[in-house]
């Protein structure tokens, strides 16, 4: 049988020298004044807005931090009987955005996001499982929210591209954090090139978030990357592109 077809995965993401892309401490910016030539990177990579079947994705806490309109608000209880299974909208935009949210906790003001302006407006698509609350899935239905649904307590990445790929035709992954999300995709051998913005800055504090941080206790397995081009960028970052061996 042949193997499914996935979209090509580009991880973007800006650092400290020590590979640290935040704080840990809430209101405590490490990575922020940075975010013009960052934003530089993510617009050459991304290319110009006609150009569809692009995705962004990052993890349920950054997409909170950053577009989500809020938390938790109760949601009603419902009696709608539901088709199980994903639900697919709009797909003729041709760029989304994408982000995960097993336990329903995000709340939207639209279907869609701006990340940048030069994007365009990106279509939601959030990553849900089967112990995701039903009321979660009547919200997302009523907004026009897209949502795919993994049968797994921890979600199978592969099989989330997977789908993307065939409902969204989404050829192009820039995934952006956070770290958990990243290690993830890392544990799962998806992360075909790295784009990384080194700032700096040294945080020196052992417990910050870092660039890949997977959760799961596993033997050491080492990932190789080359080095495809170094590129100094403003006040004295530097880009480092790496392509997956």
């Amino acid at each position: 049988m042949a193997s499914k077809k996935l979209p090509t995965v580009s991880c973007l993401m800006m650092s400290t020298i020590e590979g640290r892309i935040g704080s840990g401490v809430p209101g405590v910016d490490v990575v922020d004044d940075y975010l013009d030539v960052y934003r530089e990177v993510d617009n050459a990579v991304a290319g110009k807005i006609d150009i569809k079947g692009n995705a962004w994705v990052c993890g349920r806490v950054t997409s909170q931090l950053y577009f989500a309109e809020g938390t938790n608000t109760p949601l009603s209880a419902s009696t709608k009987t539901l088709e199980n299974g994903d639900y697919v909208t709009d797909t003729e935009s041709g760029r989304y955005f994408i982000t995960t949210d097993t336990k329903g906790i995000l709340r939207w003001k639209t279907n869609s996001i701006s990340f940048y302006p030069e994007h365009g407006n990106l279509h939601l698509i959030i990553i849900v499982n089967t112990t995701t609350p039903k009321e979660y899935f009547v919200y997302l239905r009523e907004k026009g929210i897209s949502y795919l649904v993994d049968e797994n307590e921890r979600i199978d990445f592969a099989n989330v591209l997977a789908k993307l790929h065939e409902d969204f035709q989404i050829t192009k992954i820039l995934l952006e954090g956070g770290g958990k999300i990243n290690g993830s995709f890392m544990k799962a051998g998806l992360i075909d090139e790295i784009y990384l913005l080194v700032i700096p800055k040294v945080l020196n504090k052992t417990d910050a978030p870092s660039l890949f941080d997977n959760d799961v206790n596993t033997e050491v397995a080492l990932t190789y990357y080359d080095l495809l081009d170094t590129k100094p960028m403003a006040r004295g970052s530097v880009l480092l592109h790496y392509k997956k061996k």
